[in-house]
């Protein structure tokens, strides 16, 4: 049982090596490297920090600091809009990671749910369907995660958005319209245009909407999301620490 537990702590057994990993994860949330050990040294348990290393490590080398190189001659090395595709659909799986739950697909979910059967016409799935979003999907737990986020923040991201001339009200709306932008690359390869900044123009459900979203102010709002879901007591209260980030060393 020891042995077990020892070997699943993977990040917590090269300590130093994965807290410098998320010092840089989250460097400009700090004042100084003391302010982050401050916080480290909060969360709870080891399992906790062996958690908070690895979200902090992937965090760093699949978003932070994972830039998409284009080996095309033609072609620019480095084109905004792919990266941040890619970031984009490693962001939201670094916090689908966070929780605890496996994914079950929606066939597995109906099977454990006799009672919906015999289901006699398509039109029948959908209500079926919704509910397994509601109760089960990723973008549940997604959604779960930026409602947590301070309401300054949340307003932040849901003014970078309008639907017919006028930003959502409700932070769920964002994540849903996120994460249809994250399905469309996903799934279809539609580059994520969304992250880059300017007036981006869609249309959802018959409504004109229009992104203006940085890719930074998002993950901004995802480092705070990040740093309270380890330790909820942590506030941003300190200016963002200028300098040259160090070079990450792949885990």
């Amino acid at each position: 049982m020891f042995l077990e537990y020892a070997v699943s702590l993977k990040y917590l057994r090269d300590e130093l090596t994965y807290k410098d990993d998320a010092f840089l994860a989250f460097r400009n949330r700090f004042g100084s490297r003391a302010d982050f050990d401050a916080y480290y040294s909060q969360i709870g348990s080891d399992d906790a920090k062996d958690e908070f290393l690895r979200a902090a490590t992937s965090y760093l080398f699949f978003v932070k600091n994972g830039n998409w190189i284009v080996d095309v001659p033609r072609s620019n090395p480095r084109i905004s809009y792919f990266t941040n595709s890619f970031k984009l659909v490693a962001t939201l799986g670094v916090i689908e990671s966070l929780s605890s739950e496996k994914f079950e697909d929606f066939y597995d979910w109906l099977k454990k749910r006799p009672s919906a059967f015999p289901i006699e016409d398509p039109k029948q799935l959908n209500p079926l369907y919704s509910k397994y979003k509601t109760e089960f999907g990723a973008i549940r737990r997604c959604k779960g995660f930026f409602k947590r986020l301070p309401q300054r923040l949340q307003d932040t991201l849901l003014s970078c958005i309008k639907i017919s001339g006028e930003h959502p009200k409700r932070i769920e709306k964002f994540v849903e319209l996120l994460y249809r932008t994250r399905s469309g690359f996903a799934h279809e390869v539609k580059n994520a245009a969304e992250l880059d900044g300017h007036h981006v123009y869609d249309v959802v459900n018959g409504k004109r909407v229009v992104w203006q979203l940085p890719i930074d102010t998002l993950l901004h709002a995802v480092e705070i999301g990040l740093l309270l879901h380890f330790n909820n007591h942590w506030s941003e209260h300190n200016q963002p620490l200028q300098g040259t980030p160090r070079k990450a060393r792949h885990p």
